[in-house]
């Protein structure tokens, strides 16, 4: 089965290598009773039959509004498990010779850039594709960009107050020998967020990988 379907601007979803819509053999998330919490809007160009596999990338409450609406407009019973982007990757390529899923959605452009050249992606170019800027999308339709985001520093006030700490707001100031043990952050090998982050601070290094490397062992 050969699943084709538009969304709307703000979620259009990557379309995976199919064979055959198969059961995953980790446990899927069915899609619950409506809600009046997060609300997503779909809009197939086709009809839609069989099951639909997601992995989804992006928080739980957000998926569960994704696919709870196309499985309402479209009738398509749909389930999706929830993974970082490292995990979703893995996903792929250990089922790469019997696809499970069917649409990847969520998570940095980092992973999706890396299972193209894997040829774990089915190019689909959606109408809706149109309303992205170039930057934020594969010029061959492998994937396309589906939202912005921002990274930032989370702090646990009371904590730092009982440390003494002042809340960190430069990543020098993270430095701080007190936050050593406090501090915690997401393995990149697994988190795309993670590797943003440590991409970020390569960036910020003027490219140099060694620099970001150290200074992220000397973080932890």
């Amino acid at each position: 089965m050969r699943c084709h379907f538009v969304s709307t601007t703000l979620l259009v979803l990557l379309i995976v290598l199919l064979g055959a819509c198969t059961t995953p053999t980790a446990s899927p998330t069915r899609v619950p009773a409506p809600t009046t919490g997060l609300v997503a809007t779909v809009v197939p160009t086709t009809v839609v039959t069989g099951k639909l596999n997601i992995i989804c990338t992006v928080a739980d409450d957000w998926c569960v509004a994704m696919t709870q609406a196309f499985e309402n407009q479209t009738g398509s019973e749909t389930t999706f498990i929830r993974l970082s982007s490292g995990e979703a990757l893995e996903q792929l390529r250990s089922t790469q010779s019997a696809p499970e899923f069917d649409l990847w959605h969520g998570g940095p452009a980092d992973g999706y850039v890396v299972a193209k050249n894997e040829g774990l992606l089915q190019p689909y170019e959606s109408p809706s594709a149109v309303r992205i800027p170039d930057l934020l999308k594969d010029p061959e339709h492998h994937w396309t960009g589906a939202y912005v985001g921002a990274l930032g520093f989370c702090a646990n006030t009371d904590r730092l107050a009982e440390l003494g700490v002042e809340v960190p707001h430069t990543w020098a100031e993270l430095l701080d020998p007190r936050l050593k043990v406090p501090l915690a952050m997401a393995h990149p090998a697994t988190s795309g967020t993670a590797y943003t982050a440590l991409w970020t601070k390569v960036i910020l290094e003027n490219g140099d990988t060694d620099k970001a490397l150290a200074y992220f062992k000397q973080l932890y």
